[in-house]
């Protein structure tokens, strides 16, 4: 009979070391013996359960309902989980379960990192995160928190551009991985999203937080992203069936300038069908009242109204 350590179950699992502790003492979902050091064995009855759990919960079931299901329980509850949810098929990427975490911990340990230019610690870790967190809290909780940490350090000179360049990169990097995986899903009927930022404008973290928002919700999207002419964001809308245009927007300095970022909201306004409907995101410099009453135009102040909008629409 083979034996494993908690780290060589977590690689072949997928499960962090985290969760697997966490679902031990909790739900005694598989209580592994102990060698003379008092470490963790796993045999591989464990193991294939662990699998068949980490699997189940990727589709959607409550660790505190399954832990204790004997395996071939899991079994049957694995099939139907097949039969009836093509949409949300189990991906590399899928966020295996919903654990808390000690966010505070977990932001101070990336941005020491980050203070020295250790770049792939950083990746690792929000390579777990990914896997261990749902994606509406790995926005909210990690990065939006994170970002804005940042930019605020980067304005004090505690960080410089390149630290701020360095992990936005990497940032970028995993929530494309979710992005671009999403075009790879069997997609459901229903609401299409379209995503970008305008013209000149260059920063894309908020229309890739709102991605993953989407992907939270089970609502189809395409990532047009950044630098976006309102007649191409148009047109790829309607050639897409997309009823909804999300339109991210910073205080960049190309529309710190009076009315540039009206005229832009005015032509794609313009150009859209009258079912469609355009969510304006972010603290670009635009006249809200110009566009308050159109019944196209919707201003979405924090990225919890785009999640409540969102939830609306499932």
């Amino acid at each position: 009979m083979n034996l494993y350590n908690i780290q060589m179950v977590s690689k072949l699992t997928g499960i962090s070391i985290h969760t697997l502790r966490a679902w031990e003492k909790r739900y005694q979902a598989v209580v592994p013996e102990r060698d003379s050091s008092g470490r963790r064995t796993y045999n591989d009855g464990e193991l294939d359960k662990l699998k068949m759990l980490g699997k189940i919960c990727s589709l959607g079931g409550s660790i505190g309902n399954i832990a204790n299901l004997q395996m071939s329980e899991l079994k049957d509850l694995m099939s139907k989980f097949e039969t009836s949810t093509p949409y949300n098929e189990p991906t590399p990427f899928t966020p295996i379960v919903e654990e808390e975490v000690d966010t505070q911990a977990i932001l101070n340990h990336l941005l020491l990192a980050l203070q020295d230019f250790k770049l792939d610690i950083i990746s690792h870790e929000l390579h777990k995160l990914k896997i261990t967190m749902s994606l509406k809290d790995l926005a909210f909780k990690i990065l939006l928190p994170l970002l804005q940490e940042i930019g605020f350090r980067v304005y004090n000179n505690t960080l410089n551009v390149a630290q701020e360049h360095a992990i936005s990169s990497i940032v970028r990097f995993h929530i494309g991985q979710f992005v671009y995986q999403n075009y790879e899903r069997k997609r459901k009927k229903g609401t299409v999203v379209t995503l970008a930022t305008p013209e000149g404008e260059y920063h894309e973290f908020g229309i890739l937080i709102a991605s993953l928002l989407c992907i939270h919700h089970g609502i189809n999207f395409y990532f047009l992203g950044a630098n976006m002419p309102s007649l191409g964001f148009a047109e790829a809308s309607k050639s897409l069936d997309s009823n909804i245009l999300i339109l991210g927007t910073t205080k960049a300095s190309k529309f710190d300038t009076p009315n540039v970022l009206d005229d832009y909201i005015r032509s794609l306004l313009g150009q859209m069908d009258e079912k469609q409907m355009l969510l304006l995101g972010g603290d670009g410099n635009f006249s809200l009242t110009k566009f308050i009453k159109d019944p196209k135009f919707n201003f979405i102040s924090t990225f919890q109204h785009l999640d409540s909008y969102l939830k609306q629409l499932k």
